[in-house]
């Protein structure tokens, strides 16, 4: 996770993940909001049982 206040860490889930759209929506929502985003995908995270 982030500790820098100038970036962002977004959860998201894909149906579809493929480097274009990863990065189209990275690029877009760093433009929206002016912050370095950073996308946190759902199985890139690990359960704590582990």
């Amino acid at each position: 996770m982030s500790s820098d206040s100038n970036e962002v860490d977004i959860f998201v889930n894909f149906n579809r993940k493929t480097f274009r759209i990863y990065n189209g929506l990275k690029y877009y929502l760093e433009e929206l909001i002016g912050k370095k985003v950073d996308l946190v995908c759902e199985n890139t995270l690990k359960s704590s049982s582990e």
